[in-house]
């Protein structure tokens, strides 16, 4: 309780002393530094400070007392300075995009049990939380805070391996003291859990990415082998743009050093946001994501919880004109769009089924938590996911050329979608994620892949599917400690029909072969296979003769 009343206290304080000032965001000339126009400011301020809040992109913020006349004179100030190049209002507050539902169900995450998105297929054939040259891959997740105490997020967070715990020196010079796992810039401290009250945003963000596998409790995060590199915001634009560089530094150290510094950071997770907002009003702003994915990481931002076209009323950061932004819409288990969900057909790529997802709650337990808030973070997952997959020609660009290879990426992301009729007027890809179907995309793109196929249940493991893509036949070697018979079914994305059969297999292993798969047209398809008491599903992609 008694952290609680100081963290509130600290809070009112901080927001009593902000409102007195009035905040630009200045961005100088890349050639010029800010001690030398000090001078000016001297001239039209009595009273002003100065807060860097990125060198590496020349942003600061000048802010000096609210009255009538620093209002006209300070404006005037920065309109007369050559070395200004742009300049903003330092925005407050952004809208955390959740809903929070109270659904009674109890098994619950559908987009995972239903196999929704195809993971049980990119699980099966990536190298998880690692690429093919080993890099360990970390996603950012720019929020509130997460309760790092849950069962089923120890362990997964990203922790600097040249700072020292807790020593109270900054080990790695890098501006902050033992950020050991990330930094709090609301409260300008290395506490990412807000005095381990957590976050009820936070949190669940995180678990949707990355909760923990096979450890007998919860749940499991889209991409649980990855690491998590957390980052509170504060309730400014400052504090975000200072977030930015801080991923920006080490994604840059990484690439720089090939890997012996930094983080291999691939997105970061913004799921908040404020709609009503043009790009043409915080030029600053969106010009940080294309700097961002030029060294590899790519933003996914969360559309607005209102039904309203963006390209029209506005929002941000998702209207920034970047081909490093993946702008994501909430969809449901029927493939619709959300009601209470943004859409635009320009500024909107993709929708993810954020709708009713079982995740970790900030309580210490589980909860489902939706909104576009919770779309975002299984694209993240799916940049994640794209990058673990083990073929050494899609990631040895990632130190030399990581603009281009998250391009490609995104592109494997929006050409992977679902396409449906009805979101074609919603979203630029006209679908919904599908993981898998990305998946698959990607590594039919590479001609050096080392896929190892297999996947086991109770009853028989699917050790090979192949050809892998098929034409009009597909082999299966199938190992099973009894007789026992197999109904197979191929589906497209939509879950129709188009293929049927049964195969007996004996004991042991064995080849098996399905001839005959006419009348398919080119694309991928659900390989089904069933028993009695048991079921497979395996991503198989169709092509027409050469």
């Amino acid at each position: 309780m008694l952290k609680l009343l100081l963290y509130i206290i600290f809070m009112l304080s901080l927001h009593k002393m902000t409102s007195q000032n009035i905040d630009r965001i200045i961005k100088l000339h890349p050639k010029s530094k800010i001690i030398e126009i000090k001078s000016y400011f001297d001239e039209c301020l009595a009273d002003y400070e100065i807060k860097t809040l990125s060198e590496t992109f020349n942003i600061y913020m000048l802010s000096y007392p609210s009255n009538q006349r620093n209002t006209l004179i300070g404006t005037e100030c920065l309109n007369t300075i050559e070395e200004i190049v742009l300049t903003e209002k330092n925005l407050q507050k952004f809208n955390a995009r959740a809903m929070y539902l109270n659904d009674p169900l109890s098994n619950n995450q559908w987009q995972i049990n239903q196999d929704f998105l195809g993971l049980s297929y990119t699980w099966n054939v990536t190298n998880p939380g690692y690429t093919y040259y080993n890099d360990e891959i970390v996603v950012a997740v720019l929020d509130d805070g997460l309760l790092a105490q849950h069962e089923d997020i120890t362990g997964q967070l990203w922790e600097n391996p040249k700072e020292i715990p807790y020593n109270n020196l900054d080990d790695d010079l890098n501006t902050y003291i033992d950020d050991v796992y990330g930094w709090n810039y609301y409260l300008d401290t290395n506490d990412i859990t807000n005095l381990s009250l957590g976050n009820w945003h936070g949190t669940p963000v995180n678990g949707i990415i990355a909760a923990k596998e096979n450890n007998h409790k919860g749940i499991i995060g889209a991409s649980p082998k990855i690491k998590i590199l957390n980052l509170v915001k504060g309730q400014d634009l400052a504090s975000i743009i200072r977030a930015y560089d801080y991923i920006y530094a080490l994604r840059k150290k990484y690439n720089q050093s090939s890997g012996s510094e930094g983080a291999f950071i691939v997105a970061c997770n913004n799921s908040w946001g404020n709609e009503s907002l043009f790009p043409e009003d915080f030029p600053i702003w969106c010009s940080i994501y294309d700097s961002l994915g030029a060294v590899g990481i790519i933003n996914v931002t969360a559309s607005c919880n209102e039904n309203i076209n963006v390209d029209i009323k506005g929002d941000l950061p998702g209207n920034c004109p970047s081909d490093f932004i993946l702008s994501v819409s909430n969809t449901n288990t029927e493939d619709d769009k959300v009601q209470e969900a943004g859409y635009g057909p320009v500024n909107v790529d993709i929708g993810a089924p954020g709708n009713q997802s079982y995740t970790i709650s900030n309580t210490g337990k589980y909860q489902y938590f939706g909104g576009t808030s919770a779309a975002a973070p299984w694209v993240s997952s799916a940049i994640a996911l794209l990058y673990s997959i083990p073929c050494p020609e899609l990631t040895e660009q990632r130190f030399t050329q990581p603009g281009k290879l998250a391009r490609k990426i995104k592109t494997y992301i929006l050409n992977g979608a679902v396409k449906q009729t009805d979101l074609s007027s919603f979203f630029k890809s006209s679908g919904r994620l599908h993981i898998g179907s990305s998946s698959s995309m990607a590594i039919n793109d590479q001609s050096d892949c080392t896929i190892e196929t297999q996947i086991t249940n109770n009853d028989f493991s699917l050790i090979r599917v192949f050809p892998n893509p098929f034409n009009e036949q597909i082999n299966l070697i199938i190992d099973s400690p009894e007789d026992i018979e197999i109904s197979l079914s191929l589906l497209n994305l939509q879950q129709q029909v188009f293929y049927q059969n049964k195969i007996y297999v004996q004991k042991g292993l064995h080849y098996n072969k399905l001839e005959g798969i006419r009348g398919l047209n080119q694309g991928l398809y659900i390989l089904t296979l069933n028993t009695l008491s048991s079921s497979i599903r395996q991503l198989v992609l169709k092509v027409d003769d050469k």
